[in-house]
């Protein structure tokens, strides 16, 4: 087990725009269902990734996945049915946690800089191979 001491800060999701985004219309154009961003609850301009679920509206049915890394990836992925859809959203939001930990900032120094944006790179165009894009 890791403990985390009182001078670490570990990223967490909560509900972006504390919830206040439910049955807007999102990135995808559809109903915004769950919305969710990671980083610091206290401090939203501190935060890595976001993860939305939308239901498809009339003219664009389906269930709909928009993951996005803050300067990194957009990426929408298209679900069939709702429990497609909800599952994607779990999946794909423990995917951005992941890719979360590889951005690379100035406190890593030169060198890990330039190995952490490789990394990263390359598990941001894998995510995007493994997802087909929502049409």
């Amino acid at each position: 087990m890791t403990t985390v001491t009182e001078d670490e800060w570990r990223a967490e999701w909560y509900p972006y725009e504390s919830g206040a985004t439910k049955d807007e219309i999102g990135p995808a154009q559809g109903y915004i269902m769950r919305d969710e961003e990671l980083g610091d609850p206290d401090d939203s301009e501190d935060a890595d990734a976001r993860v939305t679920l939308e239901q498809g509206r009339a003219e664009n049915p389906g269930f709909f996945v928009t993951a996005t890394l803050y300067g990194w990836l957009f990426h929408t992925v298209y679900f069939p049915n709702q429990a497609e859809g909800n599952a994607g959203y779990e999946t794909i939001k423990a995917e951005l946690t992941a890719l979360a930990d590889l951005i690379p900032y100035e406190e890593d120094g030169a060198k890990r800089i330039q190995e952490k944006a490789q990394q990263l790179t390359e598990a941001v165009a894998a995510f995007e191979a493994r997802y087909p894009v929502a049409s």
